[in-house]
């Protein structure tokens, strides 16, 4: 059922962060939000899905590609009409997009309707790790994509600034990075609303493009065509970002009560939010200069001059690399140089006067940032704020007080449920390796649900590699063993890019059993639908893909292929203990669809 909420033009309303996203875009006149689910932006294809009816109204057509590059290839698509476009990705999704967004980058953007989209990729980090692979940064890659990247602090900015993103890349002609990490798209808050906008063109009125005002030299970048595209995109598109951000105020200097102080702060995203309240907790909120940008990078120059009159030192509060501290110390370099200011300040982040800074591995929160700007404070002090070194002690006294505490959390690993087909697939392989035959099978990990199979009480993980690639590490590791091997694969793996791996097993004629988990859902990130289930994310009725049909038509007959349920154990154990003893590749698909929808 529709939640009304998205429909509301005006007054307050509570939402968390990855509803605000999706109501973001409906205000912002977006035509279509595409790409895959992934921890922490996963909620957002569960909320296109769930207001479909909704999306209709709007004509806001919502798309769960195959896989993350497929859904950042779309904005292609509809930048080539005219249309504002959203991809929505996590951290290691953005890995796989990276090739399309970097070409859709150099064309130029301009819809053969005569319109010009903008197009932005919402990409979700996760810099704890708490429910990711690797902990995710993902400034460095959208910098290396030449993308200008935007990171909301708070609720409001976190709907509002979908339209600030894409009214940017409009003007700079760029695709433009929406960092998000996981407390503010899984936190929430309240926020003032406006009417929805629908966009110029949609899918209830599509229109009929003129192929000849294609001007493929500026559309299509290939050599000799990329010469030019690189240089406008250098020399034109990247200053139109300061532009922007100069034109319209994005950036602000908060708290500048024209006096010099000793210290001031540069902070971005949700570290600025942690900032803030850990300046309040120490009884110095609005004490001292603040530099938030909206605009990580390109990071205007002429703001972060204006900070470096003001304060002896700046304090780059950020999680993980030093991206904005980098490009700080290199403007300041750059306009000392040039004769715009006559000093230097000194400019802390990662490193402190005595030792270290901001951590760069895991992420920030209040309780860190008391901490270290506390002594920090401390130690430089600043006669021009109001400074109570009482309190600043109270508060250190207080976290190592609670850190002395050594409380202890009884452990409760996760576990699999009973409704799906991963629990009794990995207990009957455990059990299996009690026989002197099948003591020393290999299991290739991968990314789904079952990547918690390396956990107790089965260890049924070896290795890791990515999403899909369990069993293409296999073929890396078949020439050199005798080992048996297998992989566990998911039904939505399978059609995301697992299909290709086991076409190059059985390319290679490697010697490996696929174990798919055939649930009939994307379950591990909200059971959004999958290609097998016969419907797409708006409600339309598509052709179901049959996975055991696509393995079969793969292997032309020459491999091992067998659906059937896992809860027969008894029956289960004895197909597997016979298949791992067959050559080459095989193919079990574990045919349980998922106790919530069945």
């Amino acid at each position: 059922m529709s939640d009304r909420r998205f429909v509301q033009g005006s007054g307050i309303n509570a939402f968390n962060g990855n509803e605000l996203i999706v109501k973001g875009a409906l205000e912002s006149k977006v035509g279509l939000m595409a790409g895959y689910p992934g921890s922490p932006v996963a909620e957002v294809f569960t909320i296109l899905e769930e207001n479909a009816e909704i999306l209709r109204e709007c004509g806001l057509w919502g798309e769960m590609t195959n896989d993350e590059s497929q859904g950042a290839a779309a904005l292609n698509g509809a930048l080539d009409v005219g249309v504002n476009a959203v991809a929505v990705m996590k951290s290691v999704g953005l890995n796989v997009a990276a090739d399309p967004i970097n070409i859709i980058n150099y064309a130029d953007k301009l819809g053969l309707s005569g319109k010009r989209g903008g197009a932005l990729v919402v990409c979700g980090d996760d810099p704890h790790a708490s429910s990711t692979q690797v902990a995710g940064d993902s400034r460095q890659l959208m910098e290396h994509l030449k993308m200008a990247i935007i990171e909301p602090s708070t609720p409001q900015e976190v709907k509002d600034w979908i339209g600030e993103g894409l009214r940017l890349s409009q003007y700079s002609n760029l695709v433009v990075g929406y960092l998000i990490t996981t407390y503010l798209a899984e936190g929430g808050g309240s926020v003032i609303l406006s009417e929805n906008q629908p966009s110029d063109i949609t899918f209830k009125n599509p229109i009929t493009l003129d192929i000849s005002k294609v001007d493929i030299k500026r559309r299509v970048s290939i050599p000799p065509n990329t010469w030019d595209l690189e240089k406008e995109l250098v020399r034109d598109r990247f200053p139109k970002v300061h532009e922007y951000v100069r034109d319209h105020k994005l950036d602000k200097i908060l708290y500048d009560d024209g006096q010099k102080h000793r210290i001031g702060f540069i902070a971005a995203g949700i570290s600025y939010s942690y900032l803030e309240q850990a300046l309040w907790e120490l009884g110095l909120d609005e004490q001292f200069p603040i530099l938030k940008p909206a605009v990580t990078y390109p990071l205007e120059p002429n703001i972060v001059g204006e900070l470096s009159k003001k304060v002896e030192n700046i304090v780059v509060v950020e999680e993980k690399s030093p991206a904005i501290e980098n490009q700080v110390k290199t403007i300041l370099d750059d306009l000392v140089q040039e004769g715009k200011i006559s000093g230097m300040p000194k400019v802390w982040g990662k490193f402190f006067p005595q030792g270290d800074g901001f951590p760069e591995e895991s992420g920030l929160t209040p309780s860190n940032l008391i901490e270290k700007v506390g002594n920090l404070l401390l130690e430089i002090g600043d006669p021009a704020a109001k400074i109570d070194q009482k309190k600043i002690h109270s508060e250190l006294d207080l976290l190592a007080e609670i850190k002395a505490y050594g409380l202890l959390v009884p452990p409760r690993s996760p576990g699999f449920c009973a409704g799906c087909p991963h629990r009794e697939t990995l207990s009957a392989v455990h059990s299996l390796r009690d026989t002197p035959e099948h003591k020393d099978i290999f299991a290739h990990g991968d990314i789904g649900c079952y990547s918690m199979s390396f956990l107790p009480p089965f260890g049924e993980m070896h290795n890791l590699t990515a999403m899909a690639l369990g069993g293409a590490a296999g073929a890396g590791m078949d020439p050199f063993v005798t080992n048996k091997q297998y992989a566990l694969m998911g039904d939505s793996t399978f059609f995301w890019r697992g299909m290709t791996a086991i076409s190059n097993s059985i390319k290679e004629g490697q010697d490996i059993l696929y174990l798919i988990l055939d649930n009939k859902n994307t379950a591990m990130t909200g059971h959004q639908p999958t290609p097998e289930t016969g419907h797409n994310l708006m409600g339309d009725k598509t052709t179901p893909q049959d996975i055991e049909s696509i393995v079969r038509a793969m292997g032309q007959g020459q491999i091992y292929v067998k659906k059937m349920p896992p809860s027969n154990r008894e029956k289960y154990m004895k197909e597997l203990d016979k298949v791992f003893e067959k050559p080459g590749v095989k193919v079990i698909i574990a045919d349980k669809e998922c106790g919530i929808t069945f």
